[in-house]
């Protein structure tokens, strides 16, 4: 699941997603108690899935391993969320595995795709909204 920082960014570009006619869906794999929890402690008010067989990660290609949780940059990012006030209170689901953010249109196409290389890799809330509004106008 995503930490307090990644949370709070996504839950401040919520209403432009929305704007553009999009929903934000997390997929977590996690237990759905779990995934209850996460709802609660991140205050997002969005659809959350778990997914413990990692079949989505699989689907998308994601990266699992510990190279992915033991990279330099997931300190960097850890050390950067701390100093923000931002604190990650436990691991849920499979730790080793790491996520991405994908754009999916109704055709089942997907316009926009990021690979997590690291735990706290995600892109900026201007990249998620750019990709977004890309979208939207190649579908227009």
């Amino acid at each position: 699941m995503l930490c307090q920082q990644e949370a709070a960014q996504l839950r401040s570009i919520i209403p432009q997603i929305h704007e553009a006619d999009a929903q934000l869906i997390i997929i977590g794999n996690g237990t759905a108690q779990q995934a209850q929890w996460f709802l609660e402690e991140t205050g997002l008010d969005t659809p959350v899935y778990t997914d413990p067989d990692l079949h989505v990660y699989r689907a998308i290609g994601a990266r699992r391993g510990l190279r992915s949780v033991l990279h330099p940059m997931v300190f960097v990012r850890a050390l950067e969320a701390w100093r923000k006030g931002h604190r990650q209170s436990g691991t849920m689901g499979d730790a080793t595995q790491v996520g991405g953010l994908l754009i999916i249109q109704p055709d089942g196409t997907i316009p926009f795709l990021h690979r997590s290389s690291y735990a706290g890799d995600t892109p900026t809330a201007a990249t998620i909204l750019g990709a977004l509004n890309k979208t939207r106008v190649a579908a227009v």
